[in-house]
């Protein structure tokens, strides 16, 4: 019966995913003759991709969880540590995989699928069979033993789920620099055009200050088109060790990438952009789209040069954002300005802290920009939170306009983009669009000159300025004179990168809190001292960190 349950689910499943995958072919008018077909040898370390780790997955051991018998039992003998501490748990490179063969083993229950399905509605036909071929074995089992500040750590490197005949390896410190940190390695199954087959991927095992494991692969490959060699690296932005649609992220280069000094850090990636399933690149005689993957191999396509392109790609045109405001009102955005699109939730730390920095760009950059925040939150909730903070820009909800976090892609809080005044996509970089770093682009989408910047930035009777010889990323003032909000202090602006800042403030005493943290540490420092403004014209304070 339970056979019967899960061909009836599957049928289901793959007719709904394929009628959905055919309308998206059609629509994107693709064709197996005009399609270009890039293959990609694995390759040892990240590459030009950013260290990506998760928390060590522990095993289930409720009985009642449908997901329970997901994990893989291990042999594992600990006569000889027994006073040591134990963490047993697993690598998982491909969760989806593993699911659906533990399904069809009967070794975990069918509904577990339900909870999952939007991963897979999207799949072909033929996608959705492969992940039923198994039983497919995707984890990697390990052990990590503590004592007295050791670290002894085996792993299932044939992959045969016994740990008793692996050599144990010794852990005594966990570097701080990531690149430098202990390579893994172990077998691992994966489907390639249908078949199950063995590979091996690298990864290592982050202890200090949290048990963390991150899969250290990526991809690359060349093609020659229009004339011209473009060489491409790709990863998965999981901890996978497939390509996937839904994970492929992607360099077009129009050079290999080299080192620079022997460190990790690569040439030729300034102001390229990190593409994925849909994005375009260009050469100088056409425009390509990225259709995804298949088999192992990324399928390109050539557009025509007048097809108009919506999305959120750097370069195209913006989705349009349609619907009314908290007060019911049609919305109405300002013509000839940036927009600063800003995806948040009053239940999401990380979009508080921003609330700094959106005042800034407010403040400094409101001839010139449109700030429009956009909540994923109930409306009472949105409504107090305004309402105890003077929020001058205006505040939308997600449930009173039509599908856009689908039509922006947002996944995760907080999300922005920078619009421009044509309404296309100026820049899509989370990291470039967060803290400090968001004026800054700004300032380079709009053209302002250092000059042009600082004035905006010192405005105020008081002038307040950082000394300091260690080099800092950030620096923060919390004083009686800004009881609703933070002032960030800014660098980026003066040749000297000098921290600074103006503020207008009443003649008095005050006490005043500097926030900051050093280059290459973590950790927020604090110091607390009293100030004095006078009423002196160009009144500076020099605040020392030394």
């Amino acid at each position: 019966m339970r056979n019967v349950i899960h061909t009836l689910l599957f049928l289901f499943i793959s007719s709904v995913a394929y009628s959905q995958v055919e309308s998206r072919l059609k629509t994107a008018e693709i064709s197996q003759q005009d399609t270009i077909r890039v293959s990609f040898q694995m390759v040892k370390g990240n590459g030009p991709f950013g260290y990506r780790g998760t928390l060590l997955s522990s095993f289930k051991d409720d009985p009642e969880d449908v997901l329970y018998g997901i994990d893989e039992e291990v042999n594992f003998n600990t006569t000889g540590y027994d006073d040591y501490i134990f963490t047993i748990g697993f690598l998982e490179t491909n969760f989806l995989l593993n699911l659906f063969s533990k399904v069809q083993l009967g070794e975990v229950k069918p509904e577990a699928l339900d909870r999952y399905s939007s991963y897979y509605d999207d799949m072909s036909e033929s996608e959705l069979k492969n992940l039923v071929k198994g039983p497919i074995d995707t984890q990697i089992s390990m052990a990590i033993l503590e004592k007295d500040g050791e670290k002894i750590i085996f792993v299932d490197t044939d992959n045969d789920n016994d740990l008793d005949d692996e050599v144990p390896q010794k852990v005594v410190t966990q570097m701080k620099d990531f690149k430098k940190s202990q390579l893994f390695s172990a077998i691992v199954q994966k489907v390639v055009s249908g078949e199950v087959i063995n590979d091996k991927v690298f990864f290592d095992i982050s202890t200090d200050p949290l048990l963390t494991v991150g899969v250290r692969i990526h991809f690359q490959g060349q093609i020659e088109i229009d004339g011209e060699t473009k060489f491409i690296y790709a990863h998965a932005n999981t901890n996978s060790v497939e390509l996937k649609d839904d994970r492929l992220e992607m360099y077009v280069l129009d050079k290999p990438l080299t080192k620079i000094d022997g460190k990790s850090e690569f040439q030729e990636l300034a102001n390229q952009p990190l593409l994925k399933t849909g994005n375009t690149f260009n050469t100088s005689l056409g425009r390509y789209q990225i259709l995804g993957v298949e088999s192992g191999e990324i399928l390109i396509k050539h557009l025509s040069d007048d097809l108009v392109l919506i999305g959120t790609q750097e370069g195209w045109q913006a989705p349009i954002i349609a619907g009314v405001d908290m007060t019911g009102k049609p919305i109405e955005f300002e013509s000839g300005k940036l927009k600063y699109l800003d995806f948040w939730a009053t239940w999401c730390p990380p979009c508080i802290e921003e609330l700094p920095h959106l005042y800034d760009i407010y403040q400094f950059f409101n001839e010139e920009v449109e700030l429009v925040s956009i909540a994923d939150d109930k409306r009472e909730r949105v409504v107090k939170f305004i309402d105890g903070r003077p929020i001058p820009w205006p505040t939308y909800l997600v449930e009173d306009m039509l599908d856009v976090l689908k039509d922006y892609e947002v996944t995760s809080y907080p999300t922005s983009f920078l619009l421009d005044t044509d309404n296309k996509v100026a820049s899509n970089d989370r990291f470039m669009l967060r803290g400090t770093r968001a004026l800054k682009t700004i300032v380079d989408e709009l053209g302002l000159t250092k000059e042009q910047v600082s004035e905006r930035i010192n405005r105020g009777n008081i002038k307040f300025k950082i000394n300091s010889d260690e080099l800092l990323n950030s620096v923060m003032l919390r004083a009686e004179f800004s009881p609703d909000r933070q002032l960030p202090m800014y660098s980026y602006f003066n040749d000297e990168m000098q921290f600074e800042r103006g503020v207008n403030i009443e003649i008095g005493h005050y006490f005043l809190e500097v926030a900051y943290v050093k280059a290459g540490d973590f950790k927020r420092h604090f110091k607390s001292l009293e100030i004095e403004v006078t009423g002196e014209e160009g009144q500076v304070i020099e605040i020392d960190l030394n």
